[in-house]
């Protein structure tokens, strides 16, 4: 019997897919140790058992009712008073970024992303829908159907998107506070309407322009230039509601009409000037 948490037991019992990865614990009683988050978020659950957790000078017991959502590069010291088998998600910035370029959120979603909080750790309720896609996830570790890295995808997808819904939305979002690309994106969608130089923004998180740019398209699976014209000319859809084609074009920082209208139709199929009478 261990009387001590082997890190080994990470390397045999685990699943990784694009998204997420999944390790399965099988802990004997009076086992204890350390174990950490590292860079990415994870998502404790417990399928038999209980832990006792000593986590930011807080001590803590819970159990198969529960989940433990903790940011990244965490420290957790665990002590298991019973045999214990405890299933863990680890979620990577591909996923929950893949999700939110897929959802609209609520204001009120946004206002607890937005707060003022300590994000620690979280501890929730394993409720329904939440319980739901962490049963589902269960079932498809331990299958054995050839495709179910992408089933295992298409449910993680839920289950973040179910995470961003709850209460634990203001902690998901909040541990990315330092990431430098989540810091870029909110820097870009908040300056549309400036001209934004990507070789400056890329020296304020200490990175060459084509460092940033490949770490950007990696996680984002475009790259940067390619994002803040996506973004510009979105918002451009909505100027057009109000102002001229010459006053989208300047408020957006594009100075050469003809070149903003090129992009704006091979985007769109039509000139701004198309669109705006077609659809205002």
């Amino acid at each position: 019997m261990l009387n001590s948490f082997d890190k080994n037991i990470e390397s045999i019992h685990n699943l990784e897919t694009d998204f997420v990865k999944i390790l399965y614990y099988d802990l004997p009683k009076n086992s204890s140790g350390n174990y950490y988050s590292h860079g990415n978020i994870r998502l404790c659950t417990i399928l038999e058992g209980q832990k006792n957790i000593e986590l930011k000078n807080k001590n803590f017991l819970y159990d198969k009712s529960d989940f433990l959502l903790l940011p990244p590069n965490s420290k957790v010291h665990m002590n298991i008073p019973i045999n214990t088998k405890a299933l863990v998600f680890e979620i990577n910035k591909t996923l929950i970024n893949t999700v939110l370029n897929k959802i609209n959120l609520d204001e009120s979603i946004k206002y607890n992303i937005n707060s003022t909080i300590d994000t620690s750790f979280f501890l929730g309720k394993n409720s329904t829908p939440i319980k739901d896609d962490l049963y589902n996830l269960f079932l498809l570790f331990n299958d054995s159907n050839k495709n179910k890295n992408f089933l295992i995808d298409i449910y993680s997808q839920k289950l973040v998107y179910n995470l961003i819904n709850s209460k634990a939305s203001k902690y998901i979002m909040n541990s990315f506070k330092n990431d430098p690309i989540f810091l870029s994106i909110r820097f870009i969608d908040e300056n549309l309407e400036k001209k934004i130089n990507l070789e400056s923004l890329a020296r304020e998180f200490g990175m060459s322009l084509s460092q940033f740019s490949s770490l950007f398209k990696k996680r984002m699976n475009i790259n940067p230039s390619e994002y803040i014209l996506n973004k510009k000319l979105e918002l451009a859809t909505d100027l057009l509601k109000t102002n001229t084609v010459t006053e989208v074009a300047f408020t957006l920082g594009y100075e050469n009409i003809s070149y903003f209208i090129k992009l704006f139709k091979l985007r769109y199929g039509l000139t701004p000037k198309q669109f705006k009478l077609k659809y205002f």
